[in-house]
Order: C-alpha cells, then sequence, then structure tokens
C-alpha cells in the first residue's frame, strides 16, 4: 500500500477512536505497540496513525492529503517521519538500521511537532538491536512517536512491551472482513478468507497472487507424503520456486487445520481441501503434530540465516515425517 492511502481499515475503527481522542486531549504516547496477527493490516493502520500525525490539516484525525506536510510524506521526502524495515521480507532488522533511528529521533522536528518512526516489524529486531531501540523507549526524545508493529508479540523482549502502550489488533469478525473483501473485488471472500486463517489483507493477497490454489494443491501433496505416496526431496525439488519462507508459512496454516481436525473442531480451510489431506492428518497422534510444529519453528528461525536457506526447503517436508522413536 502506498503512503498516500493510508486511513483504517473498518475494523480498526475503535483504534482509531481511541487514537484520535488521545491526541485530542494531548495524550498521544512516545510509543505504541500494534500487536496482531499477520494480515490484519496493522502497517496500515500504522501508516494513518503516522499520517494523522505529521498533518497539518488533519480531518477527524486523518491526513487532509493536501497540506505541504502531506505532499512531502506522499512523495516519500517528509523530513520527521522513517518507516523502518528489513531489507528483505523475512529478514532481520540489524542494529545499524536501528542506531540511524536513534541518531534520527535526536533531530529538531522541522513541520510540526511529532516526528514519527515506524518499525515493521518489531519482532524483526535481534538481540543487539532490541537492547539499542530499549535505550531510547527508556528515554525517549521529546516530540518522538514509536509505532511499532509486530505480527508476534510474544518474539519481542518483556522490557520492549512494557514501555509502549499496546493496541491489541484481533482478527476480525468474519463477515464484516468477507464483505470489506467484496469491496475489494474478491469473489470467493469465504474460500480466501480461510486459506488466510481469517486474515482479510493476507486472503486479499493470496486471492490476488494464485496463491489460495497453491496453498491447496500443497495439502494434497502433503496428505500422499504421509501416506508414502511422495518423497520429501521430489517434493522439496517442486516447490522450490516458491520459496521456503512462503511453504513454511503455508504448511503453519495447514498444521493449523491439522489440529483442529483432530478436535472435530471446524475449520473453513478443511472443507476446501482434497480429503486426502484430512485422511492422512487423522491418523497421526497429537504429539506428532506437536513435533512437526516444533521443528517447523526452528526452521523459521533458521530461515533468517542465508547459509540456511538452501537447505530449508528439504527440511521442511522431512519435518513431518518424523520417526516415532524421535519425537520427545
Amino acid at each position: 500500500m502506498s503512503i498516500d492511502q493510508a486511513t483504517p481499515l473498518p475494523w480498526q475503527a475503535p483504534i482509531w477512536s481511541r487514537f484520535i481522542a488521545n491526541r485530542r486531549d494531548g495524550r498521544i504516547a512516545h510509543a505504541y505497540l500494534l500487536a496482531g496477527p499477520s494480515g490484519v493490516g496493522k502497517r496500515q493502520l500504522a501508516l494513518t496513525m503516522a499520517a494523522g500525525l505529521l498533518c497539518q490539516s488533519p480531518e477527524a484525525g486523518l491526513a487532509c492529503g493536501h497540506c505541504r506536510s502531506c505532499r512531502l510524506r506522499i512523495a516519500g521526502s517528509h523530513p520527521d517521519w522513517r518507516l523502518v524495515e528489513p531489507e528483505a521480507r523475512g529478514g532481520v532488522l540489524k542494529i545499524d538500521a536501528i542506531r540511524d533511528l536513534i541518531d534520527y529521533s535526536h533531530l529538531t522536528s522541522q513541520y510540526g511537532d511529532h516526528r514519527v518512526v515506524i518499525l515493521h516489524p518489531a519482532e524483526a529486531m535481534n538481540r543487539a538491536s532490541a537492547n539499542a531501540l530499549l535505550k531510547t523507549l527508556e528515554e525517549p526524545p521529546p516530540g518522538v512517536v514509536l509505532i511499532l508493529v509486530s505480527h508476534d508479540v510474544a518474539g519481542l523482549p518483556v522490557t520492549i512491551r512494557s514501555r509502549c502502550r499496546i493496541e491489541r489488533c484481533p482478527l476480525p469478525d468474519s463477515a464484516q472482513a468477507a464483505d470489506w473483501l467484496g469491496e475489494q473485488g474478491i469473489t470467493d471472500a469465504g474460500r480466501a478468507l480461510a486459506a488466510a486463517g481469517g486474515a482479510p489483507l493476507a486472503a486479499r493477497e493470496m486471492a490476488e497472487a494464485g496463491h489460495i490454489e497453491m496453498l491447496e494443491s500443497l495439502a494434497g501433496d502433503l496428505g500422499e507424503l504421509l501416506e508414502g505416496g511422495r518423497n520429501p526431496v521430489e517434493l522439496a525439488s517442486t516447490w522450490q520456486s516458491s520459496g521456503s519462507l512462503m511453504v513454511l508459512t503455508w504448511m503453519q496454516r495447514l498444521l493449523t487445520t491439522a489440529r483442529r481436525l483432530q478436535c472435530n473442531a471446524r475449520d473453513g480451510l478443511a472443507m476446501t481441501l482434497a480429503p486426502g489431506f484430512a485422511k492422512a492428518v487423522g491418523g497421526l497422534p497429537p504429539r506428532r503434530l506437536h513435533a512437526v510444529d516444533r521443528q517447523l519453528q526452528q526452521l523459521r528461525s533458521a530461515d533468517r540465516q542465508p547459509l540456511a536457506r538452501e537447505l530449508a526447503m528439504e527440511a521442511l517436508f522431512l519435518a513431518w515425517l518424523i520417526p516415532e522413536a524421535d519425537i520427545e
């Protein structure tokens, strides 16, 4: 989303109302933490907050889009705001980027009362980066507003969390999400939401990229793998072009579906998958799924290391074939 389209999403109305009330009352926090699952629009909300704070003539808290400050922001040349993200998707926020952020935070605002920094995703910081940021959170420079966006708030140090005003950003109501997807031109909103675990922005992205069909195809391949009909090395080669991080994300979504199936819980995604997947995972003991989950979590951490990526795809499929004797 380009920065000139910064508006809150329908399900963010309560958070936005609190934010503009805080601004009206002069109670803007020095640091916000937008916490919730990926794909619900936290980055867009952070951009909306930043735009409203920088605007010289906000309308109901929203940026007017016409003042000099808004024009600079839209052009990407506003001196009072920064968007700090990893160089590559799934990458690490390195300490050099945080040090630049800290140096920037001590500059004087040029156009208004605030300087705004968005950090996305905050959990991409390594330990050194988090420790460096902590000093700024403990002694924030006047006028600086830090907005941390986190898809995995548990992955952030408690010292970081405790120094931010936390705004929880949960999954929206399914009907509201489906209505919004329909407005975005997504015809099969229910199927898209099921594939994305209820996250509307992720659902739109998957639908537009053709990833829903790929997720369903991966489920079929995993079903055949668990039944002994496919080889993990062969499947790794087949899925190599999709990238290990993407396949890992889809596998974790399918693992959630597998657990829900074992608990006889309703899962929308399960209804769209070939029956082979449900049959295969239904015969696995819960401890086996727990072991797969643990392996996938470890591989997600390892995927941030460039030297591990060539081996990651094969390891992803092997994770589903852990021998019972090796499960703790």
